[in-house]
């Protein structure tokens, strides 16, 4: 769990209260520590690597994270309301309140919403929609719907179709990669 503690259920860093933690205010633990130490207990990481490998572990050190700005629109990168998957995204006013507009760029170059369910960026045909991760831990592949490369820290670039995330219509899409189209450049903010 020593590793879990810095992921707070999808909460952007800069609204997290950490104070609990750090100032040790729950009492003294030292002997827990030495009971752990004496029998020789393994980290709840070692847990999940040697005996349930195929879980999924949330990535603890993404890439990048935080809101998804545009900067033709200037605006961010929004599920929308009651987005379970299935939907398309859409752009709206930055706020800085993740929720909504908390996405994270995984180390298995996903762009990942986990706020309720594991749920991913997902391209195909032009559209961009939120779709359950296919990447659940273990041995599960992540298709190339799903995968992304971050071109020049600032386009979004899907190598399996040779396309770039686009804000210039109505809904965030698909669109022949354009370095010097400002509706294809992204920040995290």
């Amino acid at each position: 769990m020593e590793l879990l503690k810095a992921k707070h259920s999808g909460i952007p860093p800069t609204l997290r209260d950490d104070r609990l933690s750090d100032e040790k205010a729950f009492g003294g633990i030292s002997q827990r520590l030495d009971l752990r130490a004496r029998l020789q207990c393994k980290s709840f990481s070692w847990y999940l690597k040697n005996v349930y490998p195929e879980v999924f572990m949330p990535d603890l050190n993404p890439l990048r994270f935080g809101s998804v700005k545009n900067v033709g629109k200037d605006s961010c990168l929004d599920v929308g309301e009651n987005n379970e998957g299935g939907k398309q995204l859409i752009m709206y006013p930055c706020h800085g309140l993740g929720g909504n507009q908390y996405f994270e760029f995984s180390t298995r170059h996903e762009i990942r919403h986990n706020i309720q369910k594991e749920l991913c960026l997902h391209g195909a045909e032009g559209t961009v929609k939120l779709e359950d991760c296919q990447y659940k831990g273990g041995k599960t592949l992540l298709g190339a719907e799903q995968k992304w490369e971050l071109k020049d820290n600032q386009l979004f670039y899907m190598p399996g179709g040779s396309m770039c995330l686009s804000a210039r219509h109505e809904h965030p899409s698909l669109a022949l990669c354009n370095p010097s189209d400002r509706y294809q450049l992204w920040t995290f903010v």
